[in-house]
Order: structure tokens, then sequence, then C-alpha cells
């Protein structure tokens, strides 16, 4: 298993992190009407850009990174190596479900300001299908969620501004719609971990 050189690791990571830090100042400093300030970049999308970063570097340049991919690869090599399977698989499913429970809070708590029936919308399947696009690779993944966000900001403010050229609903589906396009036209290109959704049993 080669790891790609590390200049490739840095650019894929750290230039959609660039463009998602730009793409925020921008729309959180657009004023809609005179009452709203420009707020700059949001702490919560720095803290994001944060986590690819170090996501990145964890899964691609250290030993337990590497026991990831191992182990989502080829199982039964792995375990002959020496590395703990069963507990590499809870771990990582741990920390997955870590980072889902913190994105539930911001939506609840930061974002919404309540918690209502059906606040995630959907947008679990929607990770599940950025995780596709971006092949499994963190940057890419991050680039994924920039465009999702993209569109589920352009649809917010095309209603704040009142266009009604189209219904609100279809405004609403944008997002959802045109990101499982790009996800059908690149997931063509996409390869899973060969031992995903695999149980493993030690003969």
């Amino acid at each position: 298993m080669q790891n790609e050189p590390l200049w490739i690791d840095v650019a894929v990571t750290v230039l959609p992190c660039v463009v998602l830090l730009a793409f925020a100042w921008v729309m959180n400093s657009y004023q809609i009407t005179s009452k709203t300030e420009p707020q700059g970049i949001p702490i919560p999308v720095l803290i994001w850009a944060g986590v690819a970063v170090v996501l990145s570097f964890l899964v691609h340049r250290t030993r337990f990174g590497l026991n990831i991919r191992a182990v989502g690869e080829n199982p039964e090599a792995a375990d002959v190596a020496g590395i703990p399977i069963f507990s590499v698989r809870y771990a990582t499913l741990i920390a997955g479900g870590a980072l889902m429970g913190l994105a539930g809070a911001f939506l609840s708590l930061a974002q919404l300001g309540a918690f209502t029936f059906g606040i995630i919308a959907g947008r679990g399947w929607i990770a599940i299908a950025l995780v596709i696009f971006g092949n499994w690779q963190p940057g890419k993944v991050l680039l994924g969620t920039l465009l999702f966000g993209a569109l589920q900001a352009v649809q917010l403010r095309l209603q704040a501004e009142g266009v009604t050229l189209v219904p609100y609903e279809v405004l609403l589906a944008m997002p959802y719609v045109l990101t499982i396009a790009a996800l059908a036209f690149a997931g063509r290109a996409a390869s899973a971990p060969a031992a995903m959704l695999k149980p493993y049993r030690r003969e």
C-alpha cells in the first residue's frame, strides 16, 4: 500500500479548505438587508476545515492511518501482520459516530437553535453520498461537502431575496438533486475499500 507524495496530500486537502474559507467569508459578509452585519468566517467552518486537515494527515501519514487502510482493504493480511482488526474497526466506528453526533448537536443547538422532528432532512444520506463522491479521501470529501453547502447557501439566499421565478420547493430540492447528479457523474470512478461492510472472522 503506497502513499502518495506528501505535496499531493497537502494540495488535495488544503486547497479545498482555502476555497471553503474564501466562500464562507464572501457568503457571510454579503448583506441581504441594511440590518445584516458582515460576520467574516464562522468558527464552525474553521473547525470543519481543521478536522479535514487532521483526518487527512492521520489517514495518510500515521501508523494508525495505515492500519485503518489495511483493515479496510485486506483484514486477513492485516491480521497476519499483527494489527488488531476489531480494535481498529471499533475505534473508527466510535470516532465516526462522535463526529456525526457533533454535527447533529451543531445543527440543533447552533444553526437552528431548536430540535424538531425530521431536523436532519436527509443530510445523513447526503453525507454517505459525499464520502463516495470523495472516494474515501478526506480532502475530496471536504470538496464535496463544500459543493453541497454552497448549493444550500445559494438556495437560502435566493429565498431571502424573494426570487419567485421557480417555486420554493424547487430551491429546497436543488442542493440534493445537484449533489446526487455530481455523485452519479463522479461515483463511477470511486473505489470503495475492498472489505467494507464485510464481517471478519478469524479462522
